[in-house]
This record gives structure tokens, sequence and C-alpha cells, in this order.
């Protein structure tokens, strides 16, 4: 089957991609402003008037692409593309939008109809091979992974009337597997002579085949074991507070088994007195705002603390280790 759909994260539901820490300390992980999904950058705004705007990259929109933009609070705003046309987008209200904003497409409606009218389906593909038993037919199914699974059926064989007509039919039959796991890739027809099969045996035989080589294939799976092994080595450290998250008896047992004395309870089974660590994360805030001393020798150090709602947490910095605390505050 051709396909008819280019997968693109990008066009998707998308807060950006990144390799984190993977090969070392990079900007560009983090989104400052919202979670939200922006999806892909257009361009910058260059022209706002009262119905439309013209933007950077402006053929690349659709009549109907979602948009979003950063006002100049910095909050997310959205608006939609009634019409584009010569570099013009036509909207229903503006919303704020002004020249020099950064747009993006957070909803891209070609593409989103191109998914929608997609029928790209991953498949087995198989061959089949029909041929005869003394008690009447033999189905022989084998897939891309070499496993085969055979069907037998009894019939009264009957000479086809129509010779050409009968394999006609039988092929045209055995190449109907719709909306099943299987392709077929070949068909081969082996019988003495031409029979007359009706078209029931031969798309019984084809649902029982199917169901009979899923299963096969069921039980022929791979699956890999591995065995555990205790061990006895030395822990690194033979004190844990709650951070090491112990809150049953055998994650306890196992501190233990490696030499660990002292092991407090998680923080779920016994909260500690006083500001609690939450969170250690190689992301750092002063970082991302450039207040890193490591690259900015300038830089205040000040204390800083996130707010969320009612709840205040205070950052602490391990810059040795490159790393950053986050500890409940009351």
């Amino acid at each position: 089957m051709a396909p008819t759909f280019s997968p693109s994260p990008e066009k998707s539901f998308s807060r950006g991609f990144s390799s984190y820490f993977l090969d070392g300390r990079h900007k560009g992980i983090w989104s400052l402003h919202t979670p939200k999904s922006m999806g892909e950058k257009i361009g910058k705004v260059i022209q706002v008037n009262k119905d439309h705007f013209l933007v950077e990259n402006g053929d690349l929109l659709n009549n109907g692409d979602g948009l979003c933009f950063l006002n100049r609070q910095k909050i997310l705003t959205g608006l939609r593309a009634n019409v584009v046309k010569n570099q013009k987008v036509y909207v229903d209200v503006v919303n704020g939008l002004y020249a020099g904003a950064t747009l993006f497409r957070n909803q891209n409606h070609n593409f989103d109809k191109a998914l929608s009218n997609s029928h790209n389906v991953r498949k087995i593909a198989i061959e089949l091979l029909l041929s005869e038993t003394p008690e009447g037919l033999r189905l022989n199914l084998r897939d891309e992974d070499g496993l085969s699974t055979t069907l037998n059926t009894t019939i009264e064989k009957q000479p086809a009337n129509k010779p050409e007509r009968a394999l006609e039919q039988i092929h045209q039959q055995l190449s109907k597997w719709g909306t099943s796991l299987f392709r077929v890739e070949t068909i081969k027809i082996d019988l003495e002579k031409p029979l007359f099969v009706s078209v029931s045996v031969l798309n019984q035989m084809r649902r029982e085949l199917a169901e009979k080589h899923i299963q096969y294939r069921r039980e022929q799976y791979p699956r890999a074991t591995a065995a555990i092994v205790p061990t006895t080595h030395a822990y690194p450290t033979t004190t844990h507070d709650y951070t090491s998250n112990v809150t049953n008896h055998l994650a306890r047992a196992f501190y233990e088994q490696h030499g660990c004395q002292d092991v407090a309870d998680g923080f779920e089974i016994k909260q500690p007195a006083g500001p609690k660590q939450v969170m250690t994360t190689k992301h750092c805030i002063r970082y991302a705002t450039e207040q890193c001393p490591k690259i900015n020798p300038g830089a205040s150090g000040e204390k800083l603390i996130l707010k969320s709602g009612k709840n205040q947490y205070q950052l602490i910095f391990d810059c040795k280790t490159c790393e950053m605390q986050v500890f409940t505050l009351h």
C-alpha cells in the first residue's frame, strides 16, 4: 500500500525537543513562558492591520491554521487564520498581535486533514499456498518472519465447469484480507485440476487460518528473561535519609543487604521536620537565566524562591556538582 501520510512530530502536539543532558549541558531545554504546545515556528510578524497581518514565511500557512504568539506581557495568545492570501493572513481579531512578535503554528489544518484521511497501516507480509489433500484442501501461510501455519478442510471435490474462472475466483477470495494484520504478497494454487470451491469455504478457511496464525505468532514471540542474582556489594554510603525513598520492607532489606546501617523511612511514611527536599535536578534556573557564576562572574547570587499558588519552594544551588535542589518552605 502506498503511503498516504508522512509523520511529522513538529506538526503534532509538541512542546519542543531536546537531548536533555545526554551529550552535556546546553541551552534550549526549557520553555520559560508557557507549558503549552507552541508548535512550529513560522517567522516574525512584519505588519499588523485591523483584520489581517503580514508575517515572514506566510506562504507556509493554510486557511484554518491555528496560530499563537507571546504577547507583550509574555502570555501565550492564540488566533486562527481564516484566509491566507499573498502573504497576508486574515483573522477575525488580531488579539494583541504586534509587529516583531514571533508567530508559531500549533495547529496545521492541512496536516490534520491528511492525518484523518490516512490509511497507513503496518501489516505482515504473507505468502499463501493452496494445495490438495486426499480429503479436501490445504491452505498454508508463511509470513515475512518465516513462521508458517497450515489449515486443512474437508470438502467434496468437484471439477470446475469453467477452470479459468474457478482459479480466478479462488485467487480473488484468498486476496481479501481486509483489516486483518496481514498483507498478501503471493498466492500459489497447486491443484491436480481446477476445482469448484465455494466462496463461503474459501472465506472460512481464510478467517480460521488468520486466527490460527496470530495465535502461533504469539506463542513463538521471543520473550527475554533475566534472572536477578542477589549481591552483597557495599553501598557507597551507609546512612540514608528520606530521599532514598524507602517505603517498604523490600527496599529496606536491599539497603541492609548492602551494608547500610542507618536507613530512614521514605517521605510518604514519615515526613522530616523543617524544610523538605522534594527535587534534585540538573536543570538550573540560574543557568537558564544567565545568572550562573561559572558563566557570568558578575551574577548576584541572590536567593531564589519558586511560587505556585500558596506553595513556596527555596532553591539551593550546588555549583560543585552543577545541580539545583528544591526545598519546601512553610
